[in-house]
C-alpha cells in the first residue's frame, strides 16, 4: 500500500540519504575535521560527561563537512568516536551510549555558536522569500529553487 502525502519532494531518496547520512571519513579526514582550536576545545571542556564532548566533538566535525544537523546512533560513528576518544580524552570510559534528543539539540546550539551562525530572522526570511518569489517567475526547477534559498542563508550564517 502506498502513501500519498501533499508533501512536496525536492530532492530524492538517493539524494536526501546521502545528504543525511554519517560521512565515512579516512584517518587523515579525521584528523582534520576533529581537530579543535584552543577555543574551540575550551568551550567543549566547559560540558559535564566526556561523552557529550565526545559527541560536540562528532557533531562540529560532521557539520563543518555537511552543514546539516545529523541525527545519528552511536554503533554509525564508532570508527570517529573513538578516533576522538583516544585524542581528546584517552584515559576515559569508552562507554557506547547514544545521546538523547535533548541533548543533541543542546550540543547543536554549541556548534552553531561556535561556527557563529545564527537563527534565520523575518528579516532574512523576508528577503529570501522574496528573491524566491522573483526565481519562480522564471525557474518551475523545485531543487533549483532550494539550493538558491539556502545559498540565500549562506551570506548572513
Amino acid at each position: 500500500m502506498t502513501s500519498h502525502s501533499n508533501r512536496l519532494s525536492i530532492l530524492a531518496a538517493p539524494e536526501i540519504q546521502d545528504l543525511y547520512a554519517i560521512p565515512k571519513l579516512n584517518v587523515q579526514e579525521q584528523e582534520y575535521f576533529f581537530t579543535l582550536t584552543n577555543e574551540e576545545l575550551a568551550i567543549v571542556n566547559r560540558l559535564n560527561t566526556i561523552r557529550n564532548r565526545i559527541h560536540l566533538i562528532l557533531m562540529l566535525g560532521y557539520f563543518r563537512i555537511k552543514r546539516v544537523r545529523l541525527v545519528y546512533q552511536w554503533h554509525e560513528t564508532l570508527d570517529d568516536y573513538y578516533h576522538v576518544a583516544q585524542r581528546y580524552y584517552p584515559k576515559a570510559s569508552k562507554k557506547k551510549k547514544n545521546i538523547s534528543r535533548q541533548t543533541r539539540s543542546e550540543l547543536y546550539k554549541k556548534v552553531f555558536a561556535i561556527e557563529g551562525l545564527k537563527r534565520c530572522d523575518k528579516t532574512a526570511e523576508e528577503a529570501i522569500a522574496s528573491h524566491l518569489i522573483g526565481r519562480a517567475k522564471y525557474c518551475m526547477v523545485h531543487r533549483e529553487l532550494f539550493y538558491d534559498a539556502l545559498t540565500g542563508l549562506n551570506p548572513e550564517k
